[in-house]
């Protein structure tokens, strides 16, 4: 995610938090909905990978391994995570 992405607009999300559906990232995803929250007063919605909400700003959460729309990202060459350890 770029530093300029915008996650709320007019007190409102415009983003949503993607978990994948086995919830070891619920606690994470849960940060950085109250960081969010307690910035701008806005609180983002969590999803799964399969409720993807249509025109919102996605902060996709887990890798390729544990989240599907992470690994699609990385068929399609729109991540690396080759540097990654």
């Amino acid at each position: 995610m770029r530093l300029d992405t915008a996650l709320v607009s007019n007190g409102k999300p415009i983003a949503a938090v993607v978990v994948p559906a086995d919830g070891r990232y619920e606690a994470l995803a849960n940060s950085i909905v109250e960081r969010v929250k307690k910035t701008t007063g806005a609180e983002l919605p969590v999803v799964g990978s399969d409720q993807l909400p249509a025109g919102k700003t996605l902060v996709v959460v887990g890798g390729p391994r544990s989240n599907p729309l992470v690994a699609t990202a990385q068929e399609r060459g729109l991540v690396d995570f080759t540097e990654l350890k």
